[in-house]
């Protein structure tokens, strides 16, 4: 009697472990959408200067890194401030509701510190570089400007204390 080639009898062996069921497994627990985060957060969003630090990037230029503190002026953190594909964008922060300070370099080259409000659900936006916000055309008092009349972002509202 012939024996089969040994390469038959391995991908016999294959195919039948192959079709062995196991027991699915059964979670008592449903999945369901991520928690919203608690609605004492704003975000910050801070369009500083912009660089290229090297040839290629010339398209995709990122954002400076800037520097957070808090209403008193004690540091709490540097903000690495690229995002996107690119790392062209910048970051968008969730902040807890309160004043802050931010400290980042404007499209001319100095560095500006700017006091902000950060509101529950709502988004802040620090446009030092021109590209956020509109800089022609606004004559509203309802913006707070550099010295050379560059929109930098809405003013805050007083609250009641």
């Amino acid at each position: 009697m012939d024996r089969p080639p040994a390469r038959s009898s391995i991908v016999l062996v294959l195919a039948l472990t192959g079709c062995a069921t196991h027991a699915a497994v059964q979670l008592s627990s449903r999945v369901g959408p991520q928690p919203m985060r608690s609605r004492s957060y704003g975000d910050l969003i801070v369009f500083s200067a912009t660089r290229v630090s090297v040839t290629e990037q010339s398209e995709y230029p990122i954002h400076t890194d800037y520097v957070l503190f808090d209403e008193q002026g004690a540091r709490l953190q540097r903000i690495a401030n690229s995002a996107g594909a690119f790392g062209a964008d910048p970051v968008t922060l969730a902040l807890p509701a309160g004043s802050y300070r931010v400290k980042a370099l404007e499209q001319s080259g100095g560095y500006v510190v700017v006091p902000l409000s950060i509101e529950p659900g709502q988004t802040t936006v620090v446009d030092l570089d021109g590209s956020a916000l509109p800089q022609q055309g606004i004559g509203s008092s309802d913006w707070v400007r550099l010295p050379d009349g560059h929109v930098v972002g809405w003013r805050a509202q007083e609250r009641a204390r």
